[in-house]
């Protein structure tokens, strides 16, 4: 709950309080009638003191309580936002079950509800898929300013944005598919980037395979295509299928030749040498 927000519901409570206090206060004639009346008057002024002092303490035990949450890191904080919703439900229950109904407590189980209604939505705030461009369409959709950066967000930077959040609820939950679409397209990018760096390639006698690392591979991009958030990563894909086509094309002449007996095979490179030796006199002469 930020500071504006706080000084505003605090004045309407006052504003609440005065107009009832002024409805009901004694009259000053009351000073002039008998001790019975007198006894009367004094009594309701004690009441109304307690009321707002009830007032004071349970607000300010609210808020203390809120801003302790509104601190938590939220990076860390957003695996346990239950925590929050027990705390919700401990104060209603509490506001609920403390005998008859008051104004203050009626104001404060609203103010609950309010907070309630964002604990679904807050799964679409997490931002565990996110790259760094899904959180600053977060930001923009919500209105968290540009400035804070991730690792400095606080639960209460959501809290007092908890309006737009249920405004923005179907616009951030297209992004959060959207980014749990995009990061398993970016994951198995980058575990062809690993492998490139990683594959190594032995001569081994040969055998008829039924498949390789590089086939399973194509297939792999091959699926990716499927997905409806292929295309921000299409470029990048058609190289590595490229890449991916010309090794299949590489290797499978060099098992073909492996295949070969060795004197069909030194026939073919004797062939090839004399082709080549006419051909270099040919250019001579």
């Amino acid at each position: 709950m930020n500071l504006e927000s706080q000084v505003g519901n605090f004045n309407g409570e006052l504003e609440r309080f005065l107009a009832k206090w002024n409805h009901a206060k004694p009259k000053e004639s009351i000073l002039e009638g008998d001790s019975s009346q007198l006894a009367a008057a004094i009594a309701t002024i004690r009441e109304k003191q307690k009321e707002w002092v009830i007032l004071m303490e349970t607000r300010d035990t609210l808020n203390k309580s809120l801003e302790e949450f509104s601190s938590e890191e939220w990076i860390v904080f957003r695996s346990k936002t239950y925590r929050f919703e027990e705390f919700l439900n401990n104060w209603a229950s509490k506001l609920q079950n403390n005998g008859e109904s008051t104004p203050v407590t009626v104001r404060l189980l609203q103010e609950l509800q309010k907070y309630k209604t964002i604990i679904p939505v807050l799964k679409f705030v997490r931002g565990d898929m996110f790259s760094e461009k899904h959180w600053i369409e977060m930001y923009n959709l919500i209105g968290i300013p540009s400035s804070v950066p991730v690792e400095s967000l606080t639960f209460g930077h959501f809290i007092q944005v908890k309006d737009q959040i249920l405004e923005k609820s179907e616009e951030l939950k297209d992004l959060n598919f959207r980014a749990s679409g995009e990061v398993v397209i970016r994951q198995a990018l980058a575990e062809l980037d690993t492998w490139e760096v990683d594959a190594k390639f032995s001569l081994v006698p040969h055998k008829t395979t039924n498949g390789n690392e590089v086939g399973d591979h194509q297939s792999l991009l091959q699926s990716l295509k499927d997905s409806a958030y292929y295309g921000g990563f299409s470029d990048r894909a058609r190289v590595w299928e490229q890449r991916l086509a010309d090794l299949d094309e590489y290797l499978a002449n060099l098992n073909l030749i492996q295949s070969l007996p060795l004197e069909i095979f030194l026939k073919k490179v004797l062939l090839n040498c004399i082709v080549l030796y006419h051909f270099v006199l040919y250019c001579i002469v």
